[in-house]
């Protein structure tokens, strides 16, 4: 399994699953998803460029419907592949 591209300003919005309040790189946090097993199955995160911290997400983009969105500053989302 990879990782799509990140895409910049976008989110998920209202759909996090689980919130990591923690400095982390986006490398941490796509780490952090594919270790999730145990709760629910990550597949995408919201990395938070300015906190550095980390929304794990059991949607992808295209189940979002009205929740998708492409306007949030400092977001950063990817997705499972």
């Amino acid at each position: 399994m990879g990782w799509t591209d990140p895409l910049f300003n976008a989110c998920i919005s209202g759909e996090n699953t689980k919130v990591i309040l923690k400095d982390m790189t986006l490398a941490e946090c796509r780490r952090r998803c594919e270790e999730e097993r145990l709760s629910f199955k990550c597949r995408s995160i919201e990395w938070w460029k300015g906190e550095r911290y980390n929304l794990q997400v059991k949607n992808r983009r295209m189940d979002a419907g009205e929740h998708w969105r492409e306007d949030r500053t400092n977001h950063v989302y990817t997705e499972r592949t």
